[in-house]
């Protein structure tokens, strides 16, 4: 760095001694008239570009734009070569005395020295073309006119040539608002915002430089485009101070940023709101906030696991305290250029980072620990489907084809003799045995709910029960496989302590679709006083509610009956 900076100041001096150069020649030169204010301006212009360009690199060594200023800078004081007496020197001056130019129109490569779109990079190019091959064939075309040292170059006297070469120049200008124009457009809230000052003071030049070069560019002695002049030298001067405050503006917006963001935390805030006054401290919508889980992963603030990335379309900026990273701001790739600002904020919502970090870690852990159970819960459903088509299909049918040899049986023997009644009594037994391993399948998993849906399953479950079971389901279409088997085992459990425990006469069961829910409920007309901690059916039924993000809730005053109502997320 310090062999930078020697450089730099040797470049400065080496500036300096160019500006004075440039100045005697303008004043020495007797063969064209220029106010003074104009050369005090033209020598104004050349200084503040050199001048912040120099200290621009000097700062920000990684950026291009510290040196294109200071080319513009060193460049522009060519064009006094055109106000020398010497034919070679004034020759020199009008073939490169616009060379300066180009280098200015790289304005449109601000903030980073590079060129993105396809209209800046045509416009700079046409400028190239014009500062170098139209000069070069405007002074083939044009000799010297009177009073004036002798164009070296001129080999033909074409009329207008310089006239087409000033109004060729207007263009370019014109061109190079349409491409600043077009930029901004396509820029997101923060480019803009560090566009402003630049894009703002360059279209002025560029108009008024037009609107000069276009009018009174061949007529040094006209007043008004003196005047005109004077405003495009002007608002130049001002273009190079806009490049200077691109540079001072992080500062200032992150000590603004800052105050804002303070007041904003001043009330406690969820995940979601503080992501929301980072962004709004930092001007940029699109800001996402990651928070660093010690495992090494990252979760958004919903407590989602995601992953930071960064590329040509987003930025990211990590968040530390204490030496460790807590969180990570992805934001539009403009802020990547603002590191103090963004640096700034992050200091200061670091303690309310974290605590929001702690939340949704434990967002996170309790998601992870619902979707396990949810897992569990599916594995455990589908387990006893399995179980259910296994007894179905293997002891059941075993069964019922030993009833049937049974029965075969009998009519190979005596009707009144010991062997048939041995067999009929071992026929009822293997019934009985058939029946209680049909009810224990439908226990596990009634095959009648997967094939025919929860209404049907709903009518058989009343149909077995001991008292009189009212059913309204009127579902139109079937409910999510997970939501049925809760609903279904919700009204099992409920009846069979209807059953045993209630003194019922009666049972209602309703099972319908409400805002986005499937509401299962089962109201009886018994004795009450149902405590859900005394046992472990309507517990378990709760976990496994709850597993599918619903509620179980029981009412069941003493002597007014017991309601069991299931709320479970379904879609709708």
């Amino acid at each position: 760095m310090t062999g930078l900076r020697q450089a730099l100041r040797g470049l400065g001096v080496l500036g300096v001694v160019w500006a004075a150069l440039y100045v005697l020649l303008v004043t020495g030169g007797g063969h064209q008239e220029q106010w003074a204010s104009v050369t005090v301006l033209k020598t104004v212009v050349g200084l503040s570009f050199l001048g912040v360009g120099l200290f621009v690199w000097d700062r920000r060594p990684d950026n291009r734009m510290g040196a294109i200023l200071t080319a513009v800078g060193f460049t522009w004081f060519l064009m006094g070569l055109e106000f020398a007496d010497t034919p070679g020197l004034h020759t020199a001056g009008l073939v490169i005395g616009h060379v300066s130019l180009p280098v200015a129109f790289m304005l449109a490569a601000f903030p980073t020295g590079h060129l993105v779109t396809r209209p800046e990079r045509l416009v700079v190019a046409a400028a190239w073309v014009w500062a170098t091959a139209g000069a070069l064939v405007t002074a083939l075309l044009e000799p010297a006119p009177a009073g004036q040292p002798e164009n070296l170059l001129a080999v033909a006297d074409v009329a207008g040539a310089r006239t087409a070469y000033q109004l060729a120049g207007s263009a370019v200008a014109v061109l190079l608002v349409v491409a600043l124009a077009l930029r901004w457009a396509g820029s997101s809230p923060p480019e803009r915002r560090e566009l402003a000052p630049v894009v703002g003071t360059g279209t002025v030049a560029a108009l008024l430089y037009a609107l000069w070069m276009a009018l009174y560019g061949t007529d040094s002695r006209a007043a008004a485009g003196q005047v005109l002049q004077i405003l495009s030298l002007v608002a130049m001067t001002g273009l190079a101070l806009a490049f200077l405050l691109g540079l001072y503006r992080a500062r200032v917006l992150a000590g603004r940023a800052v105050r804002r963001l303070v007041a904003d935390l001043a009330t406690p805030v969820d995940a979601h709101g503080l992501r929301d006054r980072l962004a709004r401290a930092l001007g940029d919508p699109t800001l996402e906030l990651l928070f660093a889980r010690p495992d090494g992963g990252w979760v958004d603030v919903a407590g989602r696991a995601t992953e930071p990335w960064e590329g040509p379309a987003r930025g990211w900026s990590p968040i530390a305290r204490d030496g460790r990273t807590i969180a990570g701001i992805a934001h539009d790739p403009a802020l990547s250029r603002d590191r103090e600002l963004v640096a700034a904020v992050g200091a200061t919502a670091a303690l309310a980072i974290e605590n929001a970090r702690l939340e949704a870690e434990l967002r996170a852990r309790v998601t992870e620990v619902s979707a396990s159970r949810s897992r569990l819960l599916a594995a455990a459903d589908q387990e006893r489907r399995r179980l259910e088509r296994n007894l179905h299909d293997g002891a059941q049918q075993r069964l019922v084809s030993l009833a049937l040899r049974l029965r075969m049986a009998t009519g190979c023997v005596e009707a009144d003799s010991e062997a048939a009644r041995f067999l009929e009594g071992a026929m009822a037994e293997l019934q009985q045995a058939l029946d209680e391993l049909r009810e224990l399948a439908r226990g596990i998993h009634p095959a009648v709910l997967t094939d025919r849906g929860l209404p049907a399953a709903l009518t058989g479950l009343a149909g077995r029960a001991p008292l009189p079971v009212d059913v309204d389901a009127p579902l139109d279409e079937r409910l999510p496989a997970p939501v049925e088997a809760a609903a279904y085992f919700v009204v099992a459990e409920a009846l069979t302590n209807v059953a045993r425990y209630s003194a019922a006469s009666g049972a209602t069961v309703r099972v319908a679709r409400e805002n986005g829910h499937a509401v299962v409920e089962v109201r009886d007309d018994g004795v009450g006083g149902a405590d859900p901690g005394r046992g472990t059916g309507l517990s378990g039924l709760a976990d496994r509610v709850a597993a599918l993000d619903g509620r179980l809730l029981v009412e069941s005053p003493p002597g007014a009956g017991t309601l069991v109502r299931a709320e479970i997320p379904c879609a709708s």
